[in-house]
């Protein structure tokens, strides 16, 4: 078992036994296929031999940790350790009850980690005891993600910030923010939360919500506040609900006569309405469950009204007008101050703008305030022990 010497004179000694298990494992929308013509609600996801295969799959990689190999001990200085970290500080407390409060026969604190990734474990510990020379001056997303778990897990964002702040200046400028819902995306939004890039949260948890579906998890093992899943879902069913109320409302709106001028005009609009939702799947569980609100959108961006024509070889253009107070489309526009008159394509276009118009969630409402201007012990990190500034050879090799 190998041991680094983060700091020669330490007084503590981690013991790190690294998982094997893969990384910020994403699980991708299920396939849909088989939609019954006879059964409108029915159809079928792709979930026998691949689901089983699936199971199969994170049985084989759930954490398992091999007390023989991917084991290395960091000896440290528990002063650095508790200054940055308030979960240390209290581990190594002498009230805390834990057995690593105790010192060992050498006089030595003995620290338990497991799973963390051990470049990224490293990394943390080269700052934390102020070893900048070692630190990379970029690191790629996948080792960003790494560390922000570690960070996230030990309370050590403060003494992180400095570093955290050049790595991210790097990855903003060399990498593109994703725009679909992937792996890449939960990686980059870790981090966001992580190293609190509140505009950052919002872009990527804005992307999240247009191209989620209904059951739609991150990876467990991310540090991704609990409740941004759960109101990313929130959000994505109120807007789901909203699509199917004001088109059924619109088509009853036709029915009952409360919009269209003529029999032909409103039937042709009843036609193209009925038609595209069946093409979005309105009313079909299984499909309205794994739509996207952004195939959504531009499915009713894409309405067309009908064009016609007289026997006189006039245009027609109904604007389907209604001032009628049953009708339920009339009061869901209006409530979200959309104009409530319009020919049928406006209506479908003012629906979509009403749901794109969302903008993500403030990183604010799940996690606490972090410092945002420099602290003391930021200050302090940029003088060495002499009190020369380390400033200008942070990074230097």
């Amino acid at each position: 078992m190998s041991t680094q010497e983060i700091d020669p004179s330490g007084d503590a000694i981690i013991t790190l036994r690294s998982s094997k298990a893969p990384f910020a494992v994403w699980e991708p929308r299920p396939a849909i296929k088989d939609l019954s013509a006879d059964d409108p609600c029915g159809g079928s996801i792709e979930k026998t031999e691949n689901k089983k295969m699936h199971e199969k799959e994170l049985l084989l990689t759930t954490p398992e940790v091999d007390p023989d190999a991917g084991t290395v001990r960091f000896l440290v200085s528990s002063r650095h350790l508790t200054l940055a970290s308030p979960m240390i500080k209290a581990m190594l407390s002498n009230s805390s009850g834990w057995s690593e409060a105790q010192k060992d026969g050498a006089g030595l604190y003995q620290i338990e980690a497991e799973g963390w990734d051990e470049t990224a474990f490293t990394i943390v510990l080269d700052v934390l005891h102020c070893r900048y020379r070692k630190v990379p001056q970029t690191v790629e997303l996948e080792m960003l993600a790494k560390i922000a778990v570690v960070v996230d897990y030990y309370q050590v964002h403060e003494a992180m910030v400095l570093a955290s702040r050049t790595w991210l200046g790097s990855l903003k400028a060399a990498e593109l923010q994703p725009t679909n819902l992937n792996r890449e995306l939960c990686l980059w939004l870790t981090v966001a939360s992580v190293f609190t890039e509140a505009e950052m949260f919002k872009s990527l948890t804005r992307v999240a919500m247009m191209q989620s579906w209904a059951g739609m998890k991150f990876p467990a093992d991310l540090p991704i506040p609990s409740g941004v899943s759960s109101r990313i879902q929130t959000l994505r069913l109120y807007c789901v609900k909203l699509i199917s109320r004001v088109l059924r409302g619109l088509s009853e709106d036709y029915v009952e006569g409360r919009r269209g001028c003529t029999f032909e005009c409103t039937a042709m609009h009843l036609g193209v309405l009925t038609l595209k939702m069946g093409q979005l799947k309105i009313g079909n569980s299984i499909f309205m469950g794994l739509a996207t609100l952004e195939e959504l959108t531009n499915g009713l961006k894409e309405m067309k009204s009908p064009d016609w024509y007289d026997w006189r070889g006039n245009s027609h253009s109904c604007r389907a007008k209604t001032g009628s107070t049953a009708s339920v489309a009339n009061k869901v526009l209006d409530d979200l101050g959309y104009p409530v008159d319009g020919t049928l394509d406006t209506l479908a276009t003012q629906l979509a703008r009403s749901v794109t118009d969302m903008t993500g969630l403030e990183l604010s409402d799940f996690v606490k305030a972090r410092p945002g201007k420099e602290t003391l012990l930021e200050r302090l990190s940029r003088f060495d022990i002499s009190g020369r500034p380390r400033m200008a050879t942070m990074y230097d090799r």
